[in-house]
């Protein structure tokens, strides 16, 4: 409500609190979230949050696991106090996910922040919480801990995705209702289109240009000026893997020839310009030599659509 206040009503009402409340605020994750950033209801057992790189997703499971570990106060007992953080590798997870300036001890005022002993991969909060943090390189370090919450970041960039994952919902055990949120970019993994998949699963879709207010000036300028308008994903491999390309009518492979047919081939359409159209002109995907008889090819369009004014 305070946010959506003209911004001279904002700075008057800021200016009328005193140095505690404006920590509160500063603090206060429901204030400054995107509504995809928040919490889903219902009675969900794993978070899902998809996005590209600078799209809010770190910030949205560091937000998560704070809230889990604090009560009412940040000293009192919150719902979790056995976490799991896991990420691609040891070093991951304390770079991005607890130093990291969207981390742990970033988002928490100081006083209140969790030490991390990195001689026994644990972080401890003032009010008793603990987090082990594991790698997924290593599956069998999560043999035998137990937990009432879990934070994944970047599943699809793990080695042993399947057997950790496995693994940890094994140690998923502990309180009335354990937890995990899930942040990571997607590929067309296994699991993750198993976890879409799955009824327990609530997937959330966020996007870099959502976030934009947050990133350095000229960033999405920069992405849209040097990358064209369409990004294409092989979802199912094409018949023997047949290599394909992607265009318009006038030049069928304007944004990429010889393109693998391999589940997973991603074509990002490059141009030394942004290209303009000035009529509906169709993106066409089509086979380098022959037909294109089965396969999956997901297509993104990002572009800008300008109205002429009127004379």
């Amino acid at each position: 409500m305070i946010g959506s206040l003209p911004n001279p009503e904002r700075k008057k009402f800021l200016k009328k609190l005193n140095e505690d409340q404006l920590q509160f605020l500063i603090h206060h994750w429901p204030f400054w979230a995107r509504q995809d950033q928040l919490p889903p209801s219902g009675n969900w057992l794993t978070w899902l949050i998809l996005g590209g790189r600078g799209a809010g997703k770190t910030r949205a499971g560091a937000e998560w696991i704070k809230s889990q570990v604090e009560g009412a106060t940040p000293l009192a007992t919150g719902r979790s106090r056995h976490i799991a953080l896991i990420g691609e590798t040891l070093l991951a997870v304390r770079e991005v996910m607890i130093e990291g300036p969207s981390g742990l001890n970033r988002i928490t005022a100081s006083g209140w922040r969790p030490e991390f002993i990195a001689s026994r991969q644990l972080l401890i909060w003032p009010n008793g919480a603990q987090a082990q943090i594991f790698s997924a390189h290593n599956p069998e370090k999560l043999r035998g801990p137990q937990f009432d919450a879990a934070w994944c970041d970047e599943l699809c960039k793990w080695r042993n995705d399947e057997t950790c994952w496995d693994m940890l919902q094994f140690g998923l055990r502990l309180g009335q209702r354990p937890r995990q949120v899930v942040t990571t970019t997607p590929r067309p993994t296994a699991l993750l289109k198993k976890l879409v998949k799955d009824p327990t699963c609530h997937v959330t879709r966020v996007s870099t240009f959502a976030n934009e207010s947050n990133l350095a000036p000229g960033f999405i300028d920069t992405l849209l000026a040097r990358y064209a308008t369409a990004i294409g994903r092989v979802v199912t491999a094409l018949p023997a893997q047949q290599q394909w390309k992607l265009g318009v009518s006038a030049d069928d492979g304007r944004y990429g020839t010889q393109i693998g047919g391999a589940e997973g081939s991603t074509n990002i359409g490059v141009s030394s310009s942004p290209q303009a159209y000035y009529g509906q002109t169709p993106v066409r995907i089509t086979a380098q030599s022959g037909t294109l008889s089965s396969g999956q090819i997901r297509l993104k369009l990002f572009l800008f659509r300008l109205t002429l004014p009127a004379a």
